[in-house]
């Protein structure tokens, strides 16, 4: 009979025993124990263990039944099946071990990779609830529209950001989409930035539903578009006002002279809404340019008339104005403010 014990060895000399099986076997002692016990090392996990094989009292006895050598090739058997399971074992861990490196190592190149891709193009990702919230955005979200991530996430819904002179309509064609859980694809939408200017974005998006077809929420991506809405913007816009000049032209040419006032007041007005302004007018020089007035005037809703404080003016009481009109370019005024110090009466 034989008894196995597996034992850890430690720094201070004393193994302190794992697992042991003694069975019916008596651990010999004296000569009989360096006699007949069976050592093997083995190293595995960044630990040294002994395995030790011990024959019992009978196996100590020459008998023809018991000879010595069965304790040997146990003890041999047992120590190579061990090794073997531990080697299989370290083998794996560190297969294991490799192939986690590996792949996050993949996955942090795709991340970084991604990122990159999304903040040179200007695309961040979001997903949201089923009620609208916020539940995950890329960190390019702050590129775009100045809010990051952790200011949304949990804490505004989609509309949010929205302007809110128009949020009502918006959250209702939005809510109808959502509702028929249909994906949407470029839908262009203006957002509403952290430092109050407007971003304009392509919004595409997809339900995520459940595994009982219920509907979980929404994922998609908004790609800032300002510069491309913008540069169309300004296309339509020139556009329509080349037509308005163009309608202008046509009732000029075919009105009399009881239809000439109303022709221009319509063109004034056909401006002023084009261009979203509060007031367009027409001035008049005096035959010497000594003096201007106002002839004809259109104001938005809301605006008081101011055609009547602007007649027999005289031009010299704005020489920087009128300096600017006899160089035969547009004068445009974005901000009276900016205006330069010479020009301290049209201020």
């Amino acid at each position: 009979e034989t008894a196995v014990e597996l034992a850890q060895l430690h720094a201070d000399g004393k193994p302190g025993v794992v697992i042991a099986s003694t069975g019916n076997a008596a651990v010999p002692t004296g000569e009989g124990r360096s006699r007949f016990t069976h050592v093997r090392p083995i190293f595995a996990f960044g630990k040294a263990y002994v395995l030790r094989t011990y024959g019992s009292t009978r196996s100590h006895l020459p008998a023809a039944t018991s000879p010595v050598w069965l304790l040997g090739l146990a003890g041999l058997v047992t120590t190579l099946s061990c090794g073997a399971l531990v080697a299989t074992f370290q083998y794996r861990k560190e297969g294991l071990e490799r192939t986690v490196a590996q792949r996050t190592a993949a996955l942090s190149q795709s991340i970084d990779r991604m990122t990159a891709l999304t903040s040179h193009n200007r695309v961040f990702s979001w997903e949201i609830d089923a009620n609208g919230l916020y539940t995950y955005l890329t960190p390019t979200v702050e590129e775009i529209i100045g809010y990051s991530a952790e200011e949304l996430v949990g804490r505004k819904h989609y509309y949010d950001p929205h302007p809110a002179e128009d949020r009502v309509e918006f959250i209702a064609a939005a809510q109808a989409i959502i509702a028929s859980r249909a994906p949407f694809l470029n839908v262009e939408n203006p957002i509403r930035s952290k430092d109050g200017h407007t971003v304009w974005v392509s919004t595409n998006g997809v339900p995520v539903l459940g595994e009982n077809g219920e509907l979980l929420g929404y994922r998609g991506t908004d790609r800032d578009i300002t510069q491309e809405h913008e540069v169309r913007r300004k296309g339509q816009l020139q556009s329509s006002f080349r037509k308005v000049l163009a309608d202008a032209s046509t009732g000029f040419a075919a009105a009399n002279d009881d239809e000439f006032d109303l022709v221009l007041s319509t063109a004034l007005k056909q401006v002023g809404e084009l261009f979203r302004v509060d007031r367009t007018y027409l001035l008049t020089f005096s035959a010497d340019l000594a003096s201007v007035r106002n002839t004809h005037e259109w104001y938005a809703e809301g605006i008081p008339p101011q055609k009547h404080l602007y007649q027999s003016v005289p031009t010299a009481s704005y020489p920087w104005w009128v300096s600017s009109l006899n160089t035969g370019a547009p004068v445009h005024i974005p901000d009276v403010a900016t205006l330069p110090a010479t020009a301290v009466a049209e201020r």
